[in-house]
């Protein structure tokens, strides 16, 4: 258990790190629209924020609870409590769908 605690802390820790370069798809730009919105930025941009909420989605796609998740991007991101879950909601809305039982439940 506590190793995926660290797995998880590290994936939301460097996920501003590196040059990740999204398509800008539909869902990619509904989901920047969507944390612009709710007033989140990233100190990495728009590519830090997609990265983001890439790996919020890659965390629920390897079994990570809701609970853990959320536990990873507060305490990883400097967001206060209510806008972490925003940007929870924000990435399973429009960057992975699939997991909005276990995420937004």
């Amino acid at each position: 258990m506590l190793f995926r605690a660290v797995l998880i802390a590290a994936a939301i820790a460097t996920a501003g790190i590196g040059s990740a370069s999204p398509a800008h798809a539909a869902p990619v730009d509904d989901f920047l629209n969507a944390v612009h919105a709710d007033g989140i930025t990233a100190a990495k941009g728009d590519d830090g924020l997609v990265t983001g909420g890439r790996v919020v989605c890659q965390l629920f796609d390897i079994g990570a609870s809701r609970t853990e998740v959320y536990r990873a991007v507060y305490e990883n991101t400097g967001l206060n409590q209510d806008l972490a879950d925003k940007f929870i909601k924000d990435a399973i809305t429009y960057l992975c769908p699939w997991q909005n039982s276990v995420g937004n439940g």
